[in-house]
C-alpha cells in the first residue's frame, strides 16, 4: 500500500525520535567516561580507594607503563593497597574521547601530576590511552590502559605578579564561621600572605591583597550576624586595617587595596580614610556584595562618584563587574563603562575575572567581550585607555561553589579570545588562598593551550606596574 503524507510523517517522527534517542545515549555514555577519567579514576588513586578503582578496570585489565613493563588488575591493586601516592594532586585532560557502536570506547589525554611537597611546586606530564568496554549494566570499565611520554617541566618562572590575593581578618573569619562556613586551612592561610610569599621563594615577585570588608554589605550576611551599621562600618575599617598591616609585613613583594561596600552612605569618606591613614596601592569594588543594580541610575552615579575620587587620588580600581542578578545584560554593561569609568581617561581599572565570578561561561563572554568592545571604540577616537582585565578564576579545573569546572571549548573558546586581543592589557590572578597561583599559571599552559613566552607575558604584570605602589621587582 502506497505511503500517505500521514504515514510519511509518522515514519519521520519515529526515526527522529530513534536518532534523538541514539545522541541522548551518545552523550550520556560521553558524559560518563570523562567522568570516570577525569574524576573517578584520579580520586581513587589519590585516596587511596581500592573499591572504586576494583569498581572501574575489568577483571582482564593490562597497563603499559611508562617504562615499559606490564601489569594486571590485581597487580594496580595490590600497588595502591600498599603506595599511598605522594603527590599534592592530579588532573587529567581528555583530548580524545570516542565512542564507538560496538560498546567499545576510546579515552586519551594529558594527566598532569602537582607535587607540592617540599614548598616548590613541580609539575609532571605524562600521556594517557584507555580502551573501555560498556559492560551489561550501561556502565564502563577499562581493560586496556598505556602510559608514555613522562615529563617534569618546572611551574613558573621568577617574576609572577598575583592580582588577586585574598586576605581575612579575624572579624570576617570570626562572623563566617558564626553563620556555618567552615575553614578547611590553618587560619594562618586566611588571615596573612606568609605562607604563599615563603613557600614560593622567588617564583612570585609580588602580590595585591585584598580585604573582604564589602562582605558586610550583604544584608542577609549581615541580618544573621545581628549586628547594626554602625558595627558594619566598624568591621569594615578594620579588614582594611588588618590587610594594609600583612602588607606592611613584606616591603617590596605585597601592597593592599581598600575595600568598602560601594553604595554605603560613608563610602566616598572610608575612602578617604583609607587613603590619609593606610598605605593602600588602590581601591576594590565589589559589585555584587554591594547589591549594585546595574540597571539602577542611583546605583551608578554612586560609582561614578568612586570612579571620580580614584581618578583624582590616582587610586587604581580592581572592579568585580558580575553584579549577580537576573536581567542583567550588555547594554547594562556597556552603561556602566560608558557613565562611570568613560569620563576619566586616566582611571586605572583591572576587571576581575574577566567580568564574570568565575569560570569562563557565556556571561563572563559577554561580560568582557563588551567591556573590550568598549574599549576599543573609545580607543578609535581617543586615548589609550588602562583598562585591564585579571583572569583569576576563569580557568576551573574542578567544579568550585557551584560553577563548573571549564570544559575543553570554554578553554578553546578563552585561547582564542585572548590571543585575538594580542594578550592586550591581560594581567594574571589567582583568587589565593582558594587557588594557587602557580596551579593557575600552569593552567594557562596545560588547559587552556598557551604558550610559555604568551603566559610569561601575562603573569608578570603590566610594564611599568598597575598599581603606584607595585614593588619594584614587579615593574
Amino acid at each position: 500500500m502506497p505511503r500517505t503524507p500521514r504515514t510519511c510523517l509518522h515514519a519521520a517522527s519515529l526515526g527522529l525520535a530513534l536518532l534523538s534517542a541514539a545522541a541522548h545515549a551518545q552523550t550520556a555514555d560521553h558524559d560518563a567516561l570523562r567522568r570516570l577519567k577525569t574524576v573517578d579514576w584520579p580520586r581513587a588513586y589519590q585516596t587511596q580507594d581500592i573499591a572504586l578503582l576494583d569498581r572501574i578496570l575489568a577483571d582482564d585489565f593490562r597497563m603499559i607503563r611508562s617504562d615499559g613493563g606490564w601489569s594486571s588488575k590485581r597487580e594496580e591493586l595490590e600497588w595502591l593497597r600498599e603506595n599511598r601516592p605522594s603527590y599534592d594532586s592530579l588532573v587529567f585532560h581528555v583530548t580524545r574521547l570516542d565512542v564507538h557502536a560496538n560498546g567499545t570506547a576510546i579515552v586519551a589525554g594529558t594527566g598532569v601530576v602537582y607535587d607540592d611537597a617540599d614548598g616548590r611546586l613541580e609539575v609532571t606530564e605524562y600521556q594517557s590511552t584507555n580502551i573501555l568496554l560498556k559492560q551489561s549494566d550501561g556502565t564502563w570499565r577499562a581493560i586496556a590502559s598505556h602510559t608514555s611520554g613522562n615529563r617534569v617541566r618546572p611551574a613558573s618562572a621568577p617574576g609572577v605578579v598575583d592580582h588577586h590575593v585574598h586576605v581575612l581578618g579575624p572579624d570576617v573569619m570570626r562572623d563566617w564561621r558564626a553563620i556555618g562556613v567552615t575553614f578547611t586551612r590553618p587560619d594562618s592561610i586566611y588571615g596573612s600572605p606568609s605562607t604563599l610569599l615563603g613557600a614560593r621563594g622567588d617564583s612570585l615577585a609580588a602580590v595585591v591583597l585584598l580585604p573582604m570588608g564589602h562582605l558586610y554589605a550583604n544584608p542577609e550576611f549581615v541580618g544573621e550576624l545581628g549586628i547594626d551599621a554602625a558595627e558594619v562600618r566598624r568591621r569594615v575599617r578594620r579588614e582594611n586595617v588588618h590587610v594594609a598591616a600583612a602588607a606592611a609585613a613584606h616591603p617590596g613583594r605585597a601592597v593592599s587595596l581598600c575595600s568598602v561596600p560601594a553604595l554605603a552612605d560613608w563610602a566616598l569618606e572610608d575612602l578617604r580614610w583609607c587613603r590619609d591613614s593606610l598605605s593602600i596601592a588602590g581601591i576594590k569594588l565589589h559589585l555584587a556584595s554591594s547589591q549594585v543594580d546595574l540597571r539602577d541610575a542611583s546605583h551608578l552615579r554612586r560609582l561614578a562618584q568612586i570612579a571620580q575620587f580614584a581618578a583624582a587620588n590616582r587610586l587604581p580600581i580592581l572592579l568585580h563587574v558580575d553584579p549577580q542578578r537576573r536581567g542583567h545584560d550588555s547594554a547594562h554593561v556597556r552603561a556602566l563603562a560608558e557613565q562611570v569609568l568613560g569620563p576619566h581617561p586616566s582611571l586605572v581599572v583591572v576587571v576581575a575575572h574577566l567580568g564574570g565570578s568565575g569560570g569562563y561561561g557565556p556571561w563572563t563572554r559577554t561580560v568582557f567581550r563588551t567591556l573590550l568592545g568598549w574599549r576599543r571604540d573609545v580607543e578609535a577616537s581617543g586615548p589609550r585607555r588602562r583598562l585591564y582585565f585579571e583572569l583569576s578564576a576563569v580557568v576551573l579545573e574542578t567544579e568550585s561553589e557551584g560553577v563548573p569546572a571549564t570544559t575543553a571549548a570554554e578553554a578553546a573558546l578563552l585561547r582564542d579570545d585572548l590571543r585575538a586581543m594580542n594578550l592586550d592589557r591581560v594581567i594574571f590572578g589567582s583568587d589565593y588562598p582558594v587557588f594557587d597561583p602557580l596551579r593557575g599559571r600552569e593552567a594557562l599552559l596545560s588547559r587552556v593551550g598557551l604558550t610559555l613566552q604568551e603566559v610569561d607575558r601575562i603573569v608578570r604584570g603590566a610594564e611599568g606596574g598597575i598599581f603606584r605602589t607595585m614593588p619594584r621587582s614587579a615593574r
